[in-house]
């Protein structure tokens, strides 16, 4: 008897490999499930598309302005000096082909002299911030990079701010960041009211949150509501009142309960890059080095429990949540 196929089962069948190779490759991490619903068994990348973002968390090396300068010309020569420094960590990342960078709180190191010349501040930063904006922008734009820095910055009305700056890919000020949950000794500052999230085609919905903002729950939970892929977090310091080690572990649960990506810049040590399953990715050596990993943005959120399981398991939590619950 000659065997015949049967066209009819001839598409099932085929569908069927093709889910099975679609499990198969997002087991083994080579594509996204979504990633293959794009491309297809044809190939793992659609043209011109890049399915992942490599992203620096910088680790500079201490580089304070001291208190004693009392002349605002040599502060900003101080200034100026130090943006030195930081434009070569720009270019390191930019030769390690990341697509976007991270600097820590206090970008520029005037925090120690900001403390003890309360009445200096609108002679200098002004024009320390635009040199911050304007060197920088520059040399991200070399290499076609996003940038997050972070200093004070001084109102026309006198009002201080404790601002992160998000820039894109051509060096240009994409937007801002007023820090909203402030320390006791940062109480002078004007708070910040709201928790923007700046969408980009390739990064997703891009949060920034300041140190101690950290700390309070809230302040990321709010990011992801907005739509935050990535939330770039510069600090001086950790993420609970505690240890380093508790510190870590609000930092991964933060990460975690949203399903998003941290990207913590730290100055001298800290730095790391934190997955949406919780995990450190990546974390920084030494002085001015630079922690860097390769992501999807818009993935890492799979997971479930015996009930169910979701390649987006941040939807399920906030389709989940009671919004509408009796508040305290």
């Amino acid at each position: 008897m000659k065997f015949r196929p049967n066209n009819n089962v001839k598409a099932p069948l085929a569908r069927c490999l093709s889910r099975l190779l679609s499990v198969s490759l997002c087991v083994c991490g080579v594509v996204s499930a979504a990633e293959f619903a794009e491309t297809g068994s044809a190939g793992l990348t659609s043209p011109g598309r890049k399915p992942m973002i490599r992203i620096g968390a910088a680790q500079p090396r201490s580089r304070l302005i001291g208190y004693r300068l009392a002349n605002p010309a040599e502060v900003l020569a101080q200034v100026d000096r130090s943006l030195g420094d930081l434009e070569q960590i720009v270019h390191k990342a930019g030769e390690a082909k990341c697509d976007a960078l991270a600097f820590p709180e206090d970008t520029l190191g005037l925090g120690t002299w900001e403390a003890a010349h309360k009445t200096a501040l609108n002679e200098v930063l002004p024009g320390a911030v635009k040199r911050m904006l304007d060197r920088l922008g520059r040399a991200v734009a070399s290499h076609r990079m996003y940038l997050v820095c972070c200093n004070d910055m001084i109102e026309p009305d006198g009002s201080v701010h404790n601002t992160a700056f998000f820039l894109g890919r051509d060096g240009k000020e994409v937007g801002r960041y007023f820090k909203v949950n402030m320390a006791i000794h940062e109480l002078d500052r004007k708070r910040g009211d709201s928790f923007p999230v700046f969408k980009t085609a390739d990064l997703g919905g891009v949060g920034m949150l300041i140190c101690y903002d950290m700390v309070f729950p809230e302040a990321p939970r709010c990011l992801a509501l907005g739509g935050a892929d990535i939330i770039f977090y510069p600090t001086l310091g950790g993420a609970a009142i505690g240890d380093d080690d508790i510190s870590r572990a609000a930092i991964r649960t933060r990460a975690v309960e949203n399903f998003v990506y941290l990207v913590v810049s730290q100055r001298g040590g800290g730095s790391m890059i934190i997955s949406p399953q919780g995990k450190i990715l990546v974390e920084a050596k030494g002085p001015d080095d630079i922690a860097i990993a390769d992501i999807d943005p818009f993935g890492g959120r799979d997971g479930g429990d015996a009930m169910n399981h979701q390649t987006d398991m941040r939807a399920r939590l906030f389709r989940e949540r009671s919004p509408a619950a009796p508040k305290p």
